[in-house]
């Protein structure tokens, strides 16, 4: 049961990384589109993200 429970948490970890991956993808390609930069996107996404990310792990 414990076991089960562990897994399922481990996958969803997993899942949420894999997305992270993906929106942080997104967001560099969005940030590399200049009209985006001028909105600053890439300050006020992107960064919190990465930094969120690195507090994650």
């Amino acid at each position: 049961m414990v076991q089960d429970h562990t897994r399922g948490i481990l996958n969803w970890m997993q899942l949420r990384a894999e997305c992270r991956l993906i929106l942080l993808v997104y967001f560099f390609f969005a940030c590399s589109n200049e009209a985006n930069l001028n909105l600053g996107l890439c300050h006020d996404v992107l960064l919190p993200a990465t930094s969120l990310d690195f507090l994650l792990q």
